[in-house]
């Protein structure tokens, strides 16, 4: 018989027999674990039975939609948990019982919620009967969800037993089939197969010439025919062996890594594209050379690395490389190359350029210390706690501002220290249920209760908090500001507002605030008296229909500009009363705490009297400067500065120069710097506030005059002298007649 039939056979027989051992293993295995899931089913629903006795008491004594909500959603918990065990495991007597009490607690429920909150005596007596029906079926349900969990109990250790036995059973059987298969083996297998290795081991000499002797009609006889027709493509596999090796020597150099070998001694044997390039030199410059030698001498810090790995040690390190384009980093892995032995004959080299890798993990470690250090001077108190509600962290400020330190707290629960007695039973109910789904009434809020600090005095806390997953239940973090100095400040503001509204109410201005919609929030009481409005009704006004449409055609665009940030200065005239009135308006944006404008502030005073004087002044300028330039005399105006601030006409005929263009230019360059220094001491005299006249001669357009000036001080009220008024008259004509 053919060795492949008889080992066929075997195998055959071994496999049926490890496929029907497996086949009862694994239904033994589901078995277990379906009666495993089962029980875990049965467990959780005797736990939402407890929860579900609590919330019906807890509905009993307090009847809040709160706890009415949760009681449904906890029985809708239980109904789930019942209708995957029919889908899974089929009904039993326990379970139609369990059903049958699960189906009659919501109208029991829902009859007690009906009945009104003020009963009399028979809707109380009827309300302690529904109480103690639904107290009696969730007890029952409690001792039902037992059975269920004994029940399944039982079968998962049955299911046990017969995995075990299964498991004792399976070894033997597949162990006397080995022996069987291993008889087989030594007596049809091995024999042959030792007269093959000596003619292989004369193959591996390079005995290309070996042939085998074993010639019987079986698969052996064939392999050694074929074996003596391998030797004969020996040499055309040495040289396909050749094209594979620069094969791979072509994906070594395409690989994104620095490849290298390295024999004994320490000296490149091979070394790829990769490692030529970054090294600058060719494959035939390389080989040979010491690995240390070309890596910068026996200082370099990559030595050590390659001594161990000369020894048969397997390294993995990292190394940093300056560069003109910065620090480059790099990740080394030599691999010890050893023969059947164990004896090291060199090792393998990759290396990886991981920068930007390097370069995230110390950004990463740079923004976790930032976030550390923010949290250390943070201007809040921030603490962290696990699910149990102790502390494991405690920030600098949290230290400050209840006097605790960090080393004092840490691990020990937050009531014992910070929560007041009086809230601490309260405050364990809520974390019970907040370690539980993450979720209460103050998670993600901002809202202020009282602490304690480590003297026993209750301060004012602003408080938020957010949830943090803990495993499989929900720590918190939670910033806390200590608000004493803001309550106080409240209550400042509220005198300080006050004083605000009385100090508006009697300004001499129109005070008003409009919020986006142009809706008047308040006004002081000149708008009120003004306008004849009530305070209480301000609110029913807008900027249009307080002010007409005529005035709100001057404030609109202004309105539009103040309500995109920006501030608004503006004058308009109106008719009042059937009389011209001028008025100036300030409009400021009241910045929300985002900086978005949530309205705006509104100032308008009654300019009507101080436009009609400017006015009448203009029209007196006007007049005077009218006379100042029809008189022939230079008039001007010099400031401190020595610098003309006004020029009369005359010097357009005297001297030709634009009155105007004078305006602002130094004496120095208006007369030259000749003509400034002769008459700067009779300025510095003018300037310490003495009259000042002098006569001088002065070229004027081919023509000399003879002239006499005068200073004439503009003093201050501090006493100061601010400027100078300059009369220059010609007095040619007087001095001809002298």
């Amino acid at each position: 018989m053919r060795v492949r039939t008889q080992l066929i056979a075997a195998i055959s027989v071994t496999l049926l027999v490890g496929l029907v051992v497996a086949v009862f293993t694994v239904g033994a295995a589901q078995d277990e674990n379906a009666a495993d899931e089962r029980q875990s089913r049965a467990q959780t629903a005797s736990h939402e039975v407890s929860g579900l006795l609590v919330l019906t008491q807890e509905y009993v004594r307090h009847t809040e939609d709160r706890s009415a909500q949760q009681w449904r959603q906890r029985h809708g918990e239980i109904v789930d948990l019942l209708q995957e065990e029919y889908t899974k495991a089929g009904i039993g007597p326990t379970l139609l019982e369990f059903r049958s009490v699960v189906q009659a607690l919501p109208e029991l429920f829902s009859s007690l919620q009906q009945l009104p909150q003020e009963p009399d005596s028979f809707t109380q007596r009827r309300k302690e009967l529904l109480i103690d029906q639904l107290l009696t079926s969730t007890q029952a349900m409690s001792d039902l969800a037992y059975q269920w969990y004994q029940e399944a109990a039982r079968n998962r250790r049955q299911a046990e037993l017969r995995f075990q036995a299964l498991a004792i059973a399976s070894p033997l059987a597949m162990f006397a089939i080995l022996v069987a298969v291993s008889l087989l083996v030594r007596r049809r297998v091995l024999g042959p197969l030792s007269q093959l290795d000596d003619a292989t081991a004369a193959v591996a000499r390079g005995d290309l010439n070996v042939r085998t002797a074993y010639d019987r009609n079986d698969e052996f006889g064939q392999l050694s025919r074929r074996f003596n027709e391998m030797t004969l493509a020996q040499a055309k596999s040495i040289e396909k062996m050749h094209r594979t090796q620069k094969q791979l020597k072509a994906v070594a150099d395409n690989l994104p890594a620095r490849i290298a070998h390295v024999d004994g001694e320490g000296r490149y044997t091979f070394t790829n594209a990769g490692l030529q390039q970054a090294m600058g030199q060719d494959a035939d410059t390389l080989f040979g050379r010491k690995v240390v030698d070309a890596n910068g001498g026996p200082g370099t810090d990559m030595a050590p690395h390659v001594a161990a790995a000369l020894e048969g040690e397997y390294r993995a390190f990292e190394r940093t490389v300056k560069s003109d384009q910065g620090d480059v980093y790099y990740h080394s892995v030599y691999i010890p190359d050893t023969d059947a032995e164990g004896q090291a004959n060199g090792y393998y080299e990759m290396t990886f350029d991981i920068s930007e890798r390097k370069r995230a993990e110390l950004a990463q470690a740079q923004s976790e210390q930032r976030i550390r250090s923010i949290l250390t001077h943070a201007p809040d108190a921030f603490i962290g706690i696990d699910a149990d509600s102790r502390v494991h962290e405690w920030n600098r400020q949290a230290e400050i501002t209840f006097g605790w330190q960090r080393d004092e707290v840490l691990g020990k629960p937050l009531m014992d220290f910070l929560i007041p007695p009086d809230a601490r039973a309260a405050h364990t109910h809520g974390m019970d249920k907040f370690a539980l789904t993450g979720e209460g009434p103050i998670v993600n809020r901002r809202i202020e209760i009282q602490g304690q600090n480590k003297q026993g005095q209750l301060i004012p806390i602003e408080l938020s908090v957010a949830a943090v997953r803990d495993g499989e239940r929900y720590g918190a973090n939670a910033f806390l500001r200590d608000i004493t100095e803001r309550k106080r400040a409240e209550t400042q503001l509220l005198a300080s507002e006050r004083r605000l509204r009385d100090i508006t109410d009697h300004i001499p201005a129109m005070v008003g605030y409009f919020d986006r919609d142009e809706r008047c929030l308040y006004a002081n009481s000149t708008v009120l008296r003004i306008y004849g409005i009530k305070a209480e009704d301000t609110e029913s006004y807008t900027l249009r229909s307080g002010l007409g449409e005529e005035a709100y055609a001057i404030h609109e665009p202004h309105v539009r500009q103040v309500l995109n940030g920006e501030v608004a200065h503006f004058d308009g005239h109106i008719q009042h009363k059937g009389q011209g009135a001028y008025f100036q308006a300030h409009m400021v944006p009241d910045r929300a705490e985002d900086g978005s404008v949530r309205g705006f502030y509104v100032m308008t005073f009654d300019v009507t009297r101080v436009r009609r004087a400017e006015v009448e002044q203009a029209r007196s300028e006007q007049l005077l400067r009218a006379i100042t330039n029809n008189v022939p005399v230079l008039i001007s105006y010099i400031d401190a500065g020595h610098r003309i601030q006004f020029a009369n006409d005359t010097y357009r005929l005297w001297l030709g120069a634009d009155p105007v263009g004078l305006v602002g230019m130094h004496l120095r360059d208006v007369g030259g710097a000749a003509l400034y220094e002769q008459r700067l001491p009779y300025l510095e005299r003018a300037f310490g506030g003495e009259r000042v006249e002098f006569d001088s001669e002065m070229l004027m357009q081919g023509v000399t005059r003879s002239t006499h000036t005068s200073y004439v001080p503009d003093p201050h009220p501090d006493g100061s002298v601010r400027g100078l008024y300059a009369v220059t008259v010609d007095v040619s004509s007087l001095k001809r007649g002298a």
